[in-house]
């Protein structure tokens, strides 16, 4: 009876440490499970806020591309769009982005984004890219009068029909027929394009004529003031209270001669003659530099006209061969008529793109704005991330 005893005893013991051994190596494996399962889940948690943070700092990368591309909703005193901190996808949320433009070029911008999550678990994504708006139409030609050797063009332009080009052109070249280049383009040459790569803002002489809306206000155009040609020396025409954007105007023909500084919009239904003058015109922010109905001409020797803004002829240029006359547009010139620019031996013409100076934000009615840009597109030229 005793050895029984013994023998069951030692079954029981043997039995006992199996199932402890089994329950240690349960217990093991399933800490392991547990714990992987905690390491995935912090991985799959990490996983997901990198993607959010990845998201929201593209995100600030297209804020920047919007704003840099359509500027006329930045404030007055903003050129372009330089960059926003603390910005919000969502209302209420712990993620934030930051962006920063730095302006290249007329045309080129790097722009840098930085989103994080602010809490106790903090993250962070920076990406850097430059930006490049692309097409960019700075001079425009509808007729098929050849550029001379006295133009230089930075920037896209466009041609509404066949164009040999003798001047400089620092940007890509669009025409509706044939580009013969004997001068020099440095972008690329697009014959035969089926329609221009941006459209023709829809103003005229008319649209200034009497009255313009900024938002639910009107105010009056001011007359373009009526004085012998003679006596335009140190005229000076700035806006007002009641003429914010600065717009006057005159119908029918302008003739002016000594200094003349417009700042705002000139306006003039018929022909611009310039003799014996340096004017200079700088428009306000969202509004055009000059309107021409016809034909803006030079007439003398060593005449000189800048503007600044978007300037538009309704007719053509003609510079009459007259030694030491220039031209300069900042920001964007569009021809509109026949014959483009004629008579510019002995004188220069010169436009440099400033696509920012020439967007145009029309009110026609107090509910009827009209937003318009050069710049047609932008792209990416690179885009990296923060290592």
């Amino acid at each position: 009876m005793m050895k029984f005893c013994k023998k069951y005893n030692c079954g029981k013991g043997i039995a006992l440490i199996i199932v402890l051994a089994l329950v240690a190596v349960i217990t093991v494996v399933g800490l392991s499970f547990i714990i992987r399962g905690d390491t995935e889940l912090l991985c799959g948690q990490n996983m997901e806020m990198r993607a959010d943070m990845d998201y929201l700092a593209e995100s600030g990368l297209e804020h920047a591309k919007g704003l840099i591309l359509n500027p006329q909703d930045l404030p007055d005193a903003c050129e372009y769009f330089t960059g926003a901190a603390r910005q919000q996808l969502v209302t209420g949320s712990s993620d934030f982005y930051d962006v920063s433009v730095l302006q290249l070029s007329p045309f080129n911008y790097r722009i840098t984004s930085s989103a994080y999550r602010e809490g106790s678990m903090t993250a962070q994504e920076s990406l850097f890219a430059e930006l490049r708006l692309n097409p960019c139409i700075v001079y425009w030609q509808s007729g098929n009068e050849d550029v001379s050797s006295s133009v230089v063009i930075t920037g896209d332009a466009y041609f509404g029909d066949d164009i040999t080009n003798s001047g400089r052109i620092d940007g890509d070249v669009y025409s509706a027929g044939t580009v013969n280049n004997a001068g020099q383009i440095q972008g690329q040459r697009y014959s035969n394009v089926s329609q221009a790569p941006v459209s023709l803002p829809v103003i005229s002489p008319s649209s200034f004529s009497s009255v313009y809306y900024i938002g639910s206000n009107s105010y009056s155009v001011e007359p373009f003031p009526e004085r012998d040609p003679n006596d335009f020396n140190s005229l000076t025409l700035s806006p007002s209270v009641a003429n914010p954007a600065g717009i006057y105007y005159r119908n029918g023909n302008l003739t002016v001669r000594g200094n003349v500084i417009v700042n705002g919009t000139l306006v003039v239904s018929d022909n611009f003659i310039i003799q014996d003058a340096n004017v200079t015109i700088q428009s306000v922010k969202n509004f055009p530099a000059l309107i021409v109905g016809t034909i803006m001409r030079t007439e003398t020797e060593n005449t000189r006209l800048s503007a600044t803004g978007y300037t538009q002829i309704g007719g053509n240029i003609d510079m009459r061969e007259k030694p030491g006359c220039s031209i300069t547009i900042y920001g964007a010139l569009y021809i509109l008529g026949e014959y483009g620019i004629v008579g510019t031996d002995g004188g220069s013409l010169s436009v440099t793109g400033q696509p920012h100076e020439a967007c145009l934000a029309i009110w026609s009615s107090t509910e009827d704005l009209t937003r318009w840009s050069p710049a047609a597109g932008a792209f990416y030229k690179s885009i990296a991330r923060n290592p």
